[in-house]
């Protein structure tokens, strides 16, 4: 019995850091969010581009370096994306779930309005969410 109670807790450690979100240091949040006010000067639905991993290199898809911000960088971001409200960085996925850090272009929007996924306004203009 005590080997399935410890297994499922384990998962459940596992579940509960996969789905968390990160508490950056206010440093790291300032130097996010001055990145995605650059980011913002590009064109709505202009994403940075995802070039092939030469093979045997870990994931499908790697960032050419030089496109992406080096605090954004940090973040080990599957994408970075430039929409009309705000630069969406996901750094999460599984299946259908995505979660990852948000920097609307007006710092009075409240995503939370929209009505879908959860968001934790995580300071200093950036959002942390989660859509299912």
């Amino acid at each position: 019995m005590a080997v399935p109670v410890a297994a499922i807790l384990l998962y459940g450690l596992w579940i509960w850091g996969y789905f968390s979100w990160h508490w950056e240091d206010s440093a790291t949040r300032k130097a996010i969010y001055a990145e995605a006010q650059v980011l913002m000067h590009m064109p709505p639905g202009k994403d940075l581009v995802l070039i092939p991993a030469p093979p045997g290199e870990g994931p499908s898809d790697i960032y050419q370096p030089r496109r992406v911000p080096k605090a954004i960088e940090s973040l080990k971001p599957f994408s970075v994306d430039i929409e009309k409200d705000g630069v969406w960085i996901p750094t999460r996925h599984y299946f259908d779930d995505e979660s990852g850090y948000f920097v609307p272009r007006d710092k009075a929007f409240d995503p939370r309005r929209k009505g879908i996924g959860s968001w934790e306004p995580i300071g200093d203009g950036v959002w942390w969410y989660h859509l299912s």
